[in-house]
Protein backbone atom coordinates (compact mmCIF):
# COMPACT_ATOMS: atom_id res chain seq x y z
CA UNK A 1 0.00 0.00 0.00
CA UNK A 2 1.08 3.18 -0.71
CA UNK A 3 -0.30 6.77 0.15
CA UNK A 4 -2.45 7.96 -2.06
CA UNK A 5 -1.65 11.82 -2.47
CA UNK A 6 0.66 12.55 -5.35
CA UNK A 7 2.35 15.22 -3.42
CA UNK A 8 2.34 13.36 -0.32
CA UNK A 9 4.14 10.26 -1.89
CA UNK A 10 6.87 12.92 -3.07
CA UNK A 11 7.12 14.12 0.30
CA UNK A 12 7.31 10.79 1.61
CA UNK A 13 10.59 9.66 -1.19
CA UNK A 14 12.42 13.20 0.15
CA UNK A 15 12.03 12.09 3.64
CA UNK A 16 13.28 8.82 2.74
CA UNK A 17 16.27 9.83 0.87
CA UNK A 18 18.00 11.69 4.07
CA UNK A 19 17.86 11.28 7.68
CA UNK A 20 15.68 13.63 9.34
CA UNK A 21 18.02 15.76 11.70
CA UNK A 22 21.17 15.31 9.80
CA UNK A 23 23.50 18.60 9.60
CA UNK A 24 22.66 20.70 8.47
CA UNK A 25 19.48 20.61 10.03
CA UNK A 26 20.45 21.26 13.52
CA UNK A 27 23.66 22.99 12.64
CA UNK A 28 24.67 25.27 15.42
CA UNK A 29 24.18 29.42 15.19
CA UNK A 30 27.85 29.49 13.72
CA UNK A 31 26.41 27.78 11.20
CA UNK A 32 23.35 29.52 10.58
CA UNK A 33 23.75 30.87 7.03
CA UNK A 34 23.79 27.20 6.18
CA UNK A 35 20.89 25.83 8.35
CA UNK A 36 18.83 28.53 6.97
CA UNK A 37 18.63 26.13 3.90
CA UNK A 38 17.31 23.65 5.93
CA UNK A 39 15.22 26.00 8.35
CA UNK A 40 16.03 27.53 11.67
CA UNK A 41 18.45 26.28 13.80
CA UNK A 42 16.90 23.56 16.48
CA UNK A 43 17.09 23.98 20.04
CA UNK A 44 19.82 20.93 22.14
CA UNK A 45 17.41 19.51 23.08
CA UNK A 46 15.39 19.15 19.44
CA UNK A 47 18.62 18.10 17.86
CA UNK A 48 19.61 15.10 20.81
CA UNK A 49 15.79 13.78 20.33
CA UNK A 50 16.22 13.79 17.20
CA UNK A 51 19.30 12.07 16.72
CA UNK A 52 17.87 9.60 18.68
CA UNK A 53 14.83 8.94 16.52
CA UNK A 54 17.50 8.60 13.19
CA UNK A 55 19.20 5.66 15.20
CA UNK A 56 15.96 4.42 16.62
CA UNK A 57 16.02 0.93 14.76
CA UNK A 58 12.46 0.75 13.91
CA UNK A 59 9.25 2.31 13.07
CA UNK A 60 7.33 1.74 16.43
CA UNK A 61 10.20 2.66 18.11
CA UNK A 62 10.98 5.99 16.30
CA UNK A 63 7.13 6.76 16.67
CA UNK A 64 7.41 6.09 20.26
CA UNK A 65 10.59 9.19 20.22
CA UNK A 66 8.48 11.07 17.84
CA UNK A 67 5.73 11.29 20.62
CA UNK A 68 8.12 12.34 23.05
CA UNK A 69 9.62 15.01 20.80
CA UNK A 70 5.70 16.54 20.07
CA UNK A 71 4.63 16.48 23.71
CA UNK A 72 8.06 18.53 24.46
CA UNK A 73 8.15 20.69 21.47
CA UNK A 74 4.59 21.04 20.33
CA UNK A 75 5.75 24.22 18.32
CA UNK A 76 8.70 22.97 16.83
CA UNK A 77 9.62 24.20 13.46
CA UNK A 78 10.59 20.79 12.63
CA UNK A 79 7.18 19.01 13.84
CA UNK A 80 5.98 18.60 10.57
CA UNK A 81 9.13 17.14 8.96
CA UNK A 82 9.25 14.78 11.62
CA UNK A 83 5.61 13.82 10.79
CA UNK A 84 6.69 13.49 6.83
CA UNK A 85 9.60 10.98 8.14
CA UNK A 86 7.70 8.91 10.40
CA UNK A 87 4.71 8.61 8.38
CA UNK A 88 7.74 7.49 5.37
CA UNK A 89 8.86 4.55 7.58
CA UNK A 90 5.63 3.30 9.08
CA UNK A 91 5.17 2.97 4.70
CA UNK A 92 7.32 0.71 5.26
CA UNK A 93 6.35 -2.06 7.89
CA UNK A 94 5.33 -4.84 5.88
CA UNK A 95 2.64 -6.96 8.27
CA UNK A 96 -0.97 -4.94 7.70
CA UNK A 97 -1.95 -5.42 11.21
CA UNK A 98 1.52 -3.42 12.60
CA UNK A 99 0.68 -1.07 10.07
CA UNK A 100 -2.96 -0.02 11.37
CA UNK A 101 -1.74 -0.54 15.55
CA UNK A 102 1.62 2.31 14.30
CA UNK A 103 -0.98 4.75 11.96
CA UNK A 104 -3.40 4.81 14.71
CA UNK A 105 -1.17 5.60 17.04
CA UNK A 106 0.55 8.19 14.25
CA UNK A 107 -2.70 10.09 14.29
CA UNK A 108 -3.07 10.42 17.96
CA UNK A 109 0.81 12.45 17.89
CA UNK A 110 0.58 14.05 14.82
CA UNK A 111 -3.20 15.20 14.71
CA UNK A 112 -2.53 18.43 12.17
CA UNK A 113 -4.72 18.42 9.21
CA UNK A 114 -1.36 18.95 7.20
CA UNK A 115 0.27 15.48 9.19
CA UNK A 116 -3.06 13.61 9.18
CA UNK A 117 -3.32 13.88 5.00
CA UNK A 118 0.39 12.05 4.85
CA UNK A 119 -1.41 8.77 6.58
CA UNK A 120 -5.43 8.78 6.88
CA UNK A 121 -5.75 7.69 3.16
CA UNK A 122 -3.37 4.57 3.76
CA UNK A 123 -5.34 3.60 6.93
CA UNK A 124 -8.44 3.67 4.98
CA UNK A 125 -7.36 0.91 2.51
CA UNK A 126 -5.32 -0.65 5.03
CA UNK A 127 -8.44 -1.35 6.45
CA UNK A 128 -10.25 -1.75 3.28
CA UNK A 129 -8.23 -4.47 2.85
CA UNK A 130 -8.36 -5.85 6.70
CA UNK A 131 -12.52 -6.26 6.19
CA UNK A 132 -12.76 -3.79 8.65
CA UNK A 133 -15.22 -1.67 7.05
CA UNK A 134 -16.94 -0.44 10.08
CA UNK A 135 -13.48 1.50 10.38
CA UNK A 136 -13.10 1.99 7.11
CA UNK A 137 -16.27 4.03 6.47
CA UNK A 138 -16.08 5.76 10.13
CA UNK A 139 -12.64 7.18 9.45
CA UNK A 140 -12.88 7.64 5.70
CA UNK A 141 -16.31 9.29 6.21
CA UNK A 142 -14.82 11.55 8.50
CA UNK A 143 -11.87 12.41 6.82
CA UNK A 144 -13.94 12.63 2.98
CA UNK A 145 -15.84 15.40 5.06
CA UNK A 146 -12.92 18.13 5.50
CA UNK A 147 -11.55 16.98 2.32
CA UNK A 148 -13.70 17.63 -0.47
CA UNK A 149 -11.69 17.26 -3.16
CA UNK A 150 -10.11 13.86 -2.16
CA UNK A 151 -11.23 11.25 -5.08
CA UNK A 152 -9.28 7.94 -4.24
CA UNK A 153 -10.33 7.14 -0.94
CA UNK A 154 -13.80 8.50 -1.97
CA UNK A 155 -13.70 6.41 -5.41
CA UNK A 156 -12.52 3.17 -2.69
CA UNK A 157 -15.29 3.41 -0.33
CA UNK A 158 -17.97 3.66 -2.94
CA UNK A 159 -17.07 0.89 -4.70
CA UNK A 160 -16.55 -1.33 -1.19
CA UNK A 161 -19.65 -0.60 -0.33
CA UNK A 162 -21.53 -0.91 -3.09
CA UNK A 163 -20.41 -4.68 -3.71
CA UNK A 164 -21.25 -5.26 -0.53
CA UNK A 165 -24.57 -4.33 -0.94
CA UNK A 166 -24.73 -7.37 -4.33
CA UNK A 167 -23.59 -9.58 -1.60
CA UNK A 168 -26.75 -8.37 0.19
CA UNK A 169 -25.31 -5.89 2.84
CA UNK A 170 -26.43 -3.16 2.65
CA UNK A 171 -25.42 -0.84 5.66
CA UNK A 172 -23.05 1.12 3.74
CA UNK A 173 -25.25 1.68 0.26
CA UNK A 174 -26.69 4.96 0.93
CA UNK A 175 -23.15 6.59 2.23
CA UNK A 176 -21.53 4.72 -0.81
CA UNK A 177 -24.16 5.84 -3.61
CA UNK A 178 -23.13 9.63 -2.47
CA UNK A 179 -19.48 9.59 -2.43
CA UNK A 180 -19.86 7.33 -5.85
CA UNK A 181 -21.57 10.45 -7.44
CA UNK A 182 -19.16 13.01 -6.10
CA UNK A 183 -16.37 11.12 -6.98
CA UNK A 184 -17.76 10.87 -11.06
CA UNK A 185 -18.81 14.69 -10.20
CA UNK A 186 -15.07 15.04 -9.17
CA UNK A 187 -13.48 13.03 -11.76
CA UNK A 188 -15.30 14.81 -14.45
CA UNK A 189 -14.94 18.31 -13.68
CA UNK A 190 -11.61 20.27 -12.93
CA UNK A 191 -8.22 18.77 -12.17
CA UNK A 192 -7.16 20.17 -8.44
CA UNK A 193 -4.08 22.17 -8.42
CA UNK A 194 -2.73 19.88 -6.32
CA UNK A 195 -3.02 16.70 -8.50
CA UNK A 196 -0.68 16.46 -11.20
CA UNK A 197 -1.70 16.02 -14.68
CA UNK A 198 -0.20 12.15 -14.75
CA UNK A 199 -1.56 11.52 -11.44
CA UNK A 200 -5.06 12.86 -12.76
CA UNK A 201 -5.16 10.78 -15.45
CA UNK A 202 -4.07 7.45 -13.66
CA UNK A 203 -7.32 8.09 -11.34
CA UNK A 204 -10.00 9.18 -14.08
CA UNK A 205 -8.86 5.94 -16.07
CA UNK A 206 -8.52 3.72 -13.09
CA UNK A 207 -11.75 4.82 -11.01
CA UNK A 208 -14.21 6.00 -13.66
CA UNK A 209 -15.16 2.98 -15.22
CA UNK A 210 -15.64 1.36 -12.27
CA UNK A 211 -17.42 4.11 -10.63
CA UNK A 212 -20.22 4.15 -13.70
CA UNK A 213 -20.22 0.40 -13.36
CA UNK A 214 -21.15 0.78 -9.35
CA UNK A 215 -24.08 3.54 -9.96
CA UNK A 216 -25.41 1.66 -13.35
CA UNK A 217 -26.00 -1.45 -11.01
CA UNK A 218 -27.64 0.53 -8.27
CA UNK A 219 -30.05 2.10 -11.24
CA UNK A 220 -30.56 -1.48 -12.42
CA UNK A 221 -31.17 -3.14 -8.60
CA UNK A 222 -33.51 0.02 -8.32
CA UNK A 223 -35.35 -1.09 -11.42
CA UNK A 224 -34.43 2.21 -13.07
CA UNK A 225 -33.14 1.35 -16.53
CA UNK A 226 -32.57 4.45 -18.52
CA UNK A 227 -30.43 5.71 -15.50
CA UNK A 228 -28.55 2.12 -15.26
CA UNK A 229 -28.23 2.10 -18.82
CA UNK A 230 -26.62 5.29 -19.18
CA UNK A 231 -24.27 4.72 -16.59
CA UNK A 232 -23.55 1.38 -18.19
CA UNK A 233 -23.04 2.98 -21.81
CA UNK A 234 -20.46 5.30 -20.05
CA UNK A 235 -18.68 2.45 -18.67
CA UNK A 236 -18.60 0.66 -22.23
CA UNK A 237 -17.02 4.14 -23.53
CA UNK A 238 -14.56 4.37 -20.91
CA UNK A 239 -13.36 0.36 -22.25
CA UNK A 240 -14.46 -0.96 -18.86
CA UNK A 241 -12.68 -4.73 -18.72
CA UNK A 242 -15.30 -6.10 -16.33
CA UNK A 243 -18.07 -8.75 -17.72
CA UNK A 244 -20.47 -7.74 -15.00
CA UNK A 245 -21.18 -4.34 -16.97
CA UNK A 246 -22.21 -6.51 -20.61
CA UNK A 247 -23.67 -9.06 -18.13
CA UNK A 248 -26.17 -6.31 -16.79
CA UNK A 249 -26.51 -4.52 -20.44
CA UNK A 250 -26.91 -8.02 -21.81
CA UNK A 251 -29.96 -8.86 -18.83
CA UNK A 252 -31.67 -5.46 -19.94
CA UNK A 253 -31.30 -5.76 -23.28
CA UNK A 254 -33.12 -9.45 -22.93
CA UNK A 255 -35.70 -8.21 -21.09
CA UNK A 256 -36.89 -5.55 -23.41
CA UNK A 257 -36.23 -8.31 -26.05
CA UNK A 258 -39.05 -10.63 -24.35
CA UNK A 259 -41.43 -7.71 -24.04
CA UNK A 260 -40.99 -7.26 -27.92
CA UNK A 261 -41.57 -10.68 -28.40
CA UNK A 262 -44.57 -11.08 -26.39
CA UNK A 263 -45.84 -8.02 -28.37
CA UNK A 264 -45.14 -9.60 -31.46
CA UNK A 265 -47.08 -12.82 -30.40
CA UNK A 266 -50.08 -10.95 -29.70
CA UNK A 267 -50.28 -9.08 -32.52
CA UNK A 268 -52.50 -10.28 -36.25
CA UNK A 269 -50.46 -11.37 -38.70
CA UNK A 270 -49.50 -8.60 -41.57
CA UNK A 271 -46.92 -5.63 -42.25
CA UNK A 272 -46.98 -4.40 -38.25
CA UNK A 273 -46.56 -8.22 -36.98
CA UNK A 274 -43.69 -8.31 -39.54
CA UNK A 275 -41.74 -5.27 -38.10
CA UNK A 276 -42.59 -5.98 -34.55
CA UNK A 277 -40.75 -9.10 -35.37
CA UNK A 278 -37.72 -7.69 -36.79
CA UNK A 279 -37.33 -4.99 -33.48
CA UNK A 280 -37.98 -8.54 -31.85
CA UNK A 281 -34.70 -9.77 -33.47
CA UNK A 282 -32.58 -6.61 -33.72
CA UNK A 283 -32.59 -6.89 -29.83
CA UNK A 284 -32.29 -10.31 -29.57
CA UNK A 285 -29.34 -9.87 -31.60
CA UNK A 286 -27.95 -7.21 -29.26
CA UNK A 287 -27.91 -9.20 -26.24
CA UNK A 288 -26.25 -11.90 -28.14
CA UNK A 289 -23.02 -9.36 -28.60
CA UNK A 290 -23.39 -8.41 -25.09
CA UNK A 291 -23.39 -11.85 -23.63
CA UNK A 292 -20.70 -12.59 -26.28
CA UNK A 293 -18.79 -9.42 -24.87
CA UNK A 294 -19.19 -10.73 -21.17
CA UNK A 295 -18.35 -14.20 -21.77
CA UNK A 296 -14.86 -12.90 -23.45
CA UNK A 297 -14.04 -11.03 -20.44
CA UNK A 298 -14.36 -13.88 -18.09
CA UNK A 299 -11.84 -15.58 -19.57
CA UNK A 300 -8.53 -17.15 -17.64
CA UNK A 301 -10.66 -14.79 -14.60
CA UNK A 302 -11.01 -17.42 -12.13
CA UNK A 303 -13.14 -14.82 -9.78
CA UNK A 304 -16.06 -15.21 -12.66
CA UNK A 305 -16.33 -18.68 -13.60
CA UNK A 306 -19.76 -18.66 -12.27
CA UNK A 307 -20.44 -15.56 -14.19
CA UNK A 308 -19.32 -17.62 -17.30
CA UNK A 309 -21.13 -20.44 -16.77
CA UNK A 310 -24.49 -18.79 -15.91
CA UNK A 311 -24.42 -16.80 -19.15
CA UNK A 312 -23.06 -19.76 -21.79
CA UNK A 313 -26.54 -20.99 -21.45
CA UNK A 314 -28.91 -18.39 -22.69
CA UNK A 315 -26.03 -17.43 -25.09
CA UNK A 316 -26.00 -20.29 -26.77
CA UNK A 317 -29.39 -20.91 -27.07
CA UNK A 318 -30.28 -17.41 -28.28
CA UNK A 319 -27.05 -17.89 -30.83
CA UNK A 320 -28.50 -21.33 -31.78
CA UNK A 321 -31.86 -19.81 -32.32
CA UNK A 322 -30.37 -16.99 -34.36
CA UNK A 323 -28.43 -19.76 -36.79
CA UNK A 324 -30.41 -22.61 -37.41
CA UNK A 325 -29.87 -24.43 -34.34
CA UNK A 326 -26.14 -24.14 -35.19
CA UNK A 327 -22.76 -22.71 -32.76
CA UNK A 328 -20.84 -22.49 -35.59
CA UNK A 329 -19.68 -19.36 -35.40
CA UNK A 330 -20.14 -18.82 -31.91
CA UNK A 331 -16.49 -19.18 -30.18
CA UNK A 332 -15.33 -16.53 -33.33
CA UNK A 333 -17.70 -13.89 -32.17
CA UNK A 334 -16.30 -14.81 -28.12
CA UNK A 335 -12.55 -14.34 -29.70
CA UNK A 336 -13.28 -11.06 -31.74
CA UNK A 337 -14.42 -9.61 -28.04
CA UNK A 338 -10.90 -10.96 -26.43
CA UNK A 339 -8.95 -9.67 -29.07
CA UNK A 340 -11.12 -6.32 -28.74
CA UNK A 341 -10.89 -6.45 -24.85
CA UNK A 342 -6.47 -6.65 -24.77
CA UNK A 343 -4.70 -3.61 -23.86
Amino acid sequence: MRFNDSLTRALLALAATAALFAAPAFAPRAHAQEADKQGPPASKGEAELGEKINKAPDAAAKLALAEEFVKKYPKSAYRQRLADYVAGEIDTVADPAQKITLTEKYLAVFNAPAEAVLVTPGLVNLYVNANRLDDAFRVGGSWLATNPEEVQTRAQLAIVGINEAQRQNAKYAPQSIDFARQAVALLEGTKPASVDDARWGQLKTRWLPSLYQALGIVAYSQKNVAEARSHLDKAIALSTTDPMTYFILADMTDAEYADLAAKYKAMSPGAEQDAQLKLAMDKLDQAIDFYARAVALTEGRAEYAALRTHIMEPLTAYYKYRHNGSTDGLQQLIDKYKTAAKP
